[in-house]
């Protein structure tokens, strides 16, 4: 898993699997990383530094980061917010 510290510019806090070959990394670079197999497939910016990810059912994916904000991030426009 040495491969999740060479996408992040910092420190990594975090990582998540869904599935097999599906992983998510977060870290102290700002940034959740989407993982398929060893390839980032999608980069996501905070902020904030992300201490803690969550990935739901929907493949949804909650971000606790620390200026205290949770934030969530989710393909559906249903739940898309204002």
């Amino acid at each position: 898993m040495s491969h999740f510290s060479g996408a992040h510019s910092a420190f990594v806090f975090t990582v998540k699997s869904k599935g097999l070959g599906k992983y998510f990394s977060a870290g102290d670079d700002k940034s959740i990383k989407v993982w398929n197999d060893s390839s980032v497939e999608q980069s996501l910016q905070c902020p904030a530094s992300v201490w803690s990810i969550a990935v739901d059912e929907n493949g949804d994916i909650y971000a606790g980061c620390s200026d205290g904000f949770l934030r969530v991030f989710t393909t559906d426009p249903q739940r898309k917010a204002n």
